[in-house]
């Protein structure tokens, strides 16, 4: 996983990390989590990112 391109399509696409938390269910320590790698994205997860933050090519980002 790129937890560094991950976190470029949050800045892209102008979201902080609170509200992309919110969106996901999450809370923002929860989030926080996931992005430094201490705890996993379930493909659940990751799924709801990729259409939030529209990202075009998951798998640079997920299957890196």
């Amino acid at each position: 996983m790129n937890l560094d391109k991950l976190r470029g399509k949050i800045t892209e696409n102008r979201m902080s990390q609170a509200k992309l938390a919110e969106e996901l269910g999450l809370s923002s320590k929860a989030l926080n989590e996931k992005l430094t790698g201490k705890s996993r994205i379930t493909i659940p997860e990751a799924a709801l990112m990729i259409k939030i933050l529209k990202i075009e090519h998951p798998c640079e980002i997920f299957f890196d």
